[in-house]
């Protein structure tokens, strides 16, 4: 389940929230939509439409492994259940859909492992006991969410800034490179120092606290996936 491809998914997530900015003002006496088509000229407003389009979309693009039909249930059911609702923000979005992520990440990764040792059973070699013990401890470790290679944040952030560098290396191979402005770097940095700060990170030094998580683009470094969501649209989005 889940890593759909892109661009059917912001398609079908761009005509989803679309059709629920329309019908804010007749079901919830909400006029987002309206006050965006209100600005003048007409093509500002479909500039301002579209940032806020995008914005949703990236949100929901970081939680690839629930299905759009699931993502959009939640986000009707909570439209109607969160009192916290008066309009459509990235923000509000993530929160929604981080609510439910453990659901769907513990069935996602049930569904993979088991797809592994189904591979396995119908190759002519038959899977060991041994491959067996460690797929299930692999299994318990993916739905407990404790899988964990980075034993503490200094390095973690070495490890942090190694990628950076081999991105910059690869870059400069391009004839077509361009370094990213150090005012972006450095307002990046300032942002994840500050999320790091709120989640305590910087306090912790226990040996395998940590793990990587991929998220669209980035490699986040968290103690479990709906923190690494969180640092990711704080830090990214």
């Amino acid at each position: 389940m889940g890593n759909t491809d892109k661009s059917t998914t912001s398609s079908n997530m761009r005509s989803f929230f679309l059709e629920k900015l329309k019908e804010l003002k007749r079901v919830f006496q909400l006029r987002q939509y309206e006050e965006i088509a209100s600005i003048q000229p007409a093509s500002l407003a479909q500039d301002e439409l579209d940032k806020l389009l995008m914005a949703l979309i990236r949100v929901c693009n970081s939680f690839g492994y629930i299905p759009d039909s699931e993502k959009q249930k939640v986000i009707e059911k909570m439209m109607v259940s969160d009192s916290d609702f008066i309009g459509f923000n990235a923000r509000i979005i993530y929160k929604w859909l981080n609510s439910v992520s453990h659901i769907y990440w513990k069935e996602q990764a049930h569904q993979e492992t088991m797809q592994i040792i189904d591979k396995k059973s119908n190759a002519s070699e038959k899977i060991s006991p041994e491959t067996q013990e460690l797929v299930k401890k692999y299994l318990a470790s993916l739905l407990e969410g404790n899988i964990k290679s980075v034993p503490t944040v200094s390095q973690l952030e070495i490890e942090k800034i190694k990628q950076e560098d081999e991105q910059r290396i690869k870059g400069r191979k391009g004839s077509s490179y361009q370094g990213r402005p150090a005012e972006e770097i450095y307002a990046e940095r300032e942002r994840l120092d500050a999320v790091h700060k709120r989640l305590g990170y910087d306090k912790i030094r226990e040996v395998g606290a940590f793990s990587h998580f991929q998220i669209e683009d980035k490699v986040i470094t968290a103690r479990n996936r709906s923190e690494a969501q969180e640092i990711y649209t704080e830090v990214y989005l």
